[in-house]
């Protein structure tokens, strides 16, 4: 499981997301990624969740899915919202 805690946009559209891999207690072990390597992870079977800081704490928070579009492109989303276009945007910004 990997957490998506903050996304980086440009011209609109989300491009990098700080990830933390080991554990919500281990903020200081962050790692960032481009959108189509956490795009490609998900397809090879990688969960991914949001965290969002509360108190100085990381709370995990909704499931992170994909949403493929007819012309091969994808989004991320989180389950259940209804969108299909990239809707991270709501996590801390770098």
């Amino acid at each position: 499981m990997k957490w998506i805690v903050s996304v980086h946009e440009k011209n609109g559209h989300l491009e990098q997301f700080r990830v933390l891999g080991w554990s919500l207690d281990r903020p200081d072990i962050e790692f960032q990624f481009s959108k189509n390597i956490i795009v490609n992870a998900i397809k090879r079977g990688s969960e991914y969740k949001t965290a969002f800081l509360v108190a100085g704490k990381f709370v995990e928070g909704s499931d992170v899915v994909l949403v493929e579009h007819k012309d091969g492109t994808c989004d991320l989303r989180t389950k259940c919202n209804g969108k299909i276009l990239d809707n991270l945007s709501s996590l801390q910004k770098f």
